[in-house]
């Protein structure tokens, strides 16, 4: 299986280089290894877990005109790997039960799939996380932030996939949220520290941002 992950991480780097939304080759690197340490802490199928994670972002419709064309060409890709059909059901299961989308995509059945959604998530939150964001919102033409708007909002999920919130307010409907959904021991531990970056950062930014004269 070792020769095909080097060929998904190639394809990730071919998929990804040139990427500006915070979804990069990078990205989608630190998710697989995080995923591969996290497995191996939780004794899961490190294997699977790295085949999902360097594809999950390559499956996704956001990146895509045709909904479900980037996983019928994961598919492809895992076939002419020849992988079992299970291996394929398994990693195709994971990367569905990845993406956030708000909060209303369904959860995972296998140990696998929590470990990749938690290595997604992870790379969501600290400092990388706060880059990643402001990196998104300027790809998207979003404010930084816009003071007097509320800081969370209900939202349903065609309002959260508008994106037409801030950066900051991003992180308090989404980045905040994470930690609750973090699946594993490992990762509930790091998602502790990470978040307290971001928490710190926030406080960081509002001084600096409510600049007053003496």
């Amino acid at each position: 299986m070792n020769d095909t992950i080097d060929r998904a991480a190639a394809w990730a780097w071919d998929f990804f280089q040139s990427d500006s939304t915070g979804h990069d080759y990078h990205h989608t690197k630190r998710v697989a290894s995080r995923a591969v340490r996290l497995a191996r802490e939780e004794e899961a199928d490190a294997g699977i877990c790295a085949l999902a994670a360097w594809l999950h972002d390559i499956a996704d419709d956001k990146f895509y005109h045709t909904k479900g064309e980037g996983a019928e060409d994961v598919v492809s890709f895992l076939r002419s790997e020849q992988l079992s059909t299970e291996s394929i059901q398994a990693i195709m299961e994971i990367i569905d039960t990845v993406s956030y989308k708000g909060g209303f995509n369904r959860d995972p059945e296998t140990l696998e799939g929590q470990i990749v959604r938690d290595a997604d998530r992870l790379d969501a939150l600290g400092a990388v996380g706060t880059a990643r964001t402001f990196m998104f919102a300027g790809a998207h033409n979003s404010s930084m932030h816009r003071p007097g708007d509320p800081l969370e909002r209900e939202l349903d999920q065609h309002a959260y996939e508008r994106r037409d919130g801030s950066a900051v307010q991003h992180f308090y409907e989404k980045l905040f949220k994470l930690k609750e959904g973090i699946s594993t021991a490992s990762g509930r531990r790091e998602a502790l520290v990470l978040e307290n970056r971001m928490t710190v950062f926030l406080e960081w930014f509002f001084e600096e941002w409510e600049q007053k004269a003496d």
